[in-house]
């Protein structure tokens, strides 16, 4: 149970220290960052919060080596879906228009107009770009080795759950 705790006050900590970072200014690399973000919030949360912790250095070891596998499960989740929540969704989107429209609801040829170019493609090209997944060259998209490697292996789990390879 303490480690639980001790787990759960470091992501609290971590996620804190992130929506504080963001506010002030947003990372143009923001999975980088992020990452980077936890893993120095990681070894300070430590030894803040277990500077009090008594007991054996066998029991504490064990506490913290607990707490901290608990921490890095957390934060791998919260890394991988940051995204989601960084970027415009566009059912978020047509859910909001929908519900803007009141109880006489959206009529469906309205709704190609909320989502456009702005909301469902410049946002993860930016996000591609900046990740250096890949660059621009002129008015060209070119995918890096880096994206070319991201894009294969996406296709390879969608042929593994037998999915075709549209969106």
């Amino acid at each position: 149970m303490l480690a639980t705790g001790l787990a759960i006050a470091m992501f609290l900590i971590a996620f804190v220290v992130h929506v504080l970072v963001w506010r002030l200014h947003k990372p143009e690399n923001s999975g980088v960052a992020l990452l980077l973000l936890f893993l120095v919030v990681l070894p300070i949360a430590v030894a803040g919060l277990t500077a009090g912790l008594a007991g054996p250095d066998l029991a504490r070891a064990s506490v913290l080596a607990q707490a901290g596998a608990l921490y890095l499960a957390a934060m791998a989740a919260y890394i991988n879906t940051y995204p989601a929540i960084e970027v415009d969704s566009v059912s978020f989107k047509i859910a909001v228009a929908a519900r803007e429209a009141g109880a006489a609801g959206l009529p469906i040829d309205d709704l190609y107009g909320v989502v456009g170019k702005d909301i469902a493609v410049r946002p993860r090209l930016k996000n591609l770009l900046a990740e250096n997944y890949a660059t621009l060259q002129g008015d060209r998209f070119v995918l890096s080795g880096k994206g070319r490697a991201l894009a294969g292996f996406y296709g390879l789990v969608r042929r593994i759950y037998g999915l075709g390879m549209g969106g």
